[in-house]
């Protein structure tokens, strides 16, 4: 009965949220089912709701996300997300280019939920190129995991590596490939349906190289100028290791100075304003909504039942590992609590198999990422008013598309 109220649960989040974009409530609904197939007594329930309401990590994970919402408006009010934008083209030259690389580079800092941290990026790249709320929304979550299998900050490959025994290094080199692959893939696919006239160099070509050198030189400057709050929050917390909230605190005082030093186009009373209006509250009780919805699953049982089954099945070896990452990862939403799931069962029966213990990592991203209960794809989808339907006409092509080239990288080697 567990297993039935999670695939419930799970198919009731992707109808609510996409039908009526009410993720809150699709949420809260999920874990309703949860209970009642789960037949959880009053008092665990009572439990785990306390447990995720003065839970200091939820309260973190909260005040991030509101956070990353006011420091997004603010960049936005001050037109220096424009600026940024604008010299970013410049330099790059690539809109298509940029709708990968913004997300992959702010994927390196590895907070639950990021994704809106590059959205109103996206958001205004897509406009330029005419991609509707669906395919932002899945443009934002694919390329920001792209670069999880290289980041040994995020905590999920931190756990993979120590989990399989490989380490960093074997992860890193087997998804080289597919990644290379996949992300050539992605860009042939958003130029071919959301095709942009080439960006036209402002410095004709007879004005020689010196000019060409300038004109590089002038937009990687404005690039670190407007994109400095935005570095700032990066280094202090990656570097540094300040804490994020208050690094978002800084990064969004600092734009407010820059600001005032330049164009000074926020008065007192705009600041005022910003403060309430600016912070998406919805989002923040969104991730509450997430964190209650995934502990309430954890606690159901569900998921151990699920890998048991799955794993007992007469089935090849590879096809059961494949089904067990993408559906372990899926239904928990979690890659790190798909790990811990995964990497146990599976150690004894393919010993030190690099190949196979990174499908395993290869299949719970693809689930995870997918999954209508992950928090990246959640707050995009809820940023840009998209739903998953739309998304996944976009997120699960990409995905699969990663998926195949890591079996077949797998089978090869």
């Amino acid at each position: 009965m567990e297993l039935l109220g999670l695939f419930i649960a799970l198919v009731a989040i992707v109808l609510v949220t996409s039908k009526w974009h009410e993720v809150i409530y699709a949420l809260l609904l999920g874990v309703v089912f949860i209970i009642i197939f789960s037949a959880m007594p009053i008092n665990l329930i009572l439990s785990i709701f306390m447990k995720v309401t003065f839970n200091l990590d939820t309260i973190s994970l909260m005040i991030v996300v509101l956070l990353i919402t006011l420091f997004s408006s603010v960049m936005y009010k001050t037109l220096l997300l424009n600026k940024l934008l604008k010299s970013l083209i410049d330099l790059v030259k690539s809109i298509h280019l940029l709708i990968a690389l913004i997300p992959a580079l702010v994927g390196l800092l590895a907070v639950p939920g990021g994704a809106v941290m590059s959205a109103p990026f996206i958001d205004q790249l897509g406009e330029k190129v005419k991609m509707s709320a669906g395919y932002k929304s899945a443009a934002n979550t694919f390329y920001r995991h792209l670069s999880v299998f290289f980041n040994p900050l995020a905590p999920l490959l931190i756990i993979a590596a120590d989990l399989s025994t490989l380490g960093f290094l074997p992860l890193m080199k087997f998804h080289l490939i597919p990644v290379i692959i996949t992300l050539v893939i992605s860009l042939i696919v958003i130029n071919r349906f959301w095709p942009h006239e080439s960006h036209e160099s402002s410095v004709s070509t007879n004005q020689g190289e010196a000019h060409i050198n300038n004109s590089f030189a002038a937009s990687l400057k404005s690039v670190l100028f407007t994109g400095l709050p935005l570095i700032v929050a990066i280094v202090l917390t990656i570097i540094l290791e300040v804490n994020f909230i208050i690094a978002l605190v800084i990064a969004i005082a600092l734009t407010i100075l820059l600001d005032y030093k330049e164009d000074k186009i926020l008065k007192t009373s705009d600041i005022k304003i910003m403060l309430s209006q600016g912070i998406n509250w919805r989002l923040g009780f969104s991730v509450y909504a997430i964190m209650l919805f995934g502990a309430f699953v954890k606690d159901s049982g569900a998921i151990p039942i699920l890998a048991q089954i799955i794993t007992n099945s007469n089935m090849p070896l590879l096809l059961i590992l494949i089904l067990s990452s993408v559906i372990i990862g899926f239904a928990a939403g979690h890659p790190i609590v798909g790990s811990a799931i995964l990497y146990p069962i599976f150690l004894p029966l393919i010993g030190e198999n690099v190949a196979y213990l990174s499908l395993i990592l290869t299949g719970m991203m693809f689930g995870y990422v997918v999954s209508p209960i992950h928090l990246c794809l959640i707050v995009s989808n809820e940023y840009f008013k998209a739903d998953y339907l739309e998304s996944y006409k976009l997120l699960f092509p990409l995905q699969a598309v990663l998926m195949i080239a890591g079996i077949i990288v797998a089978v090869l080697i």
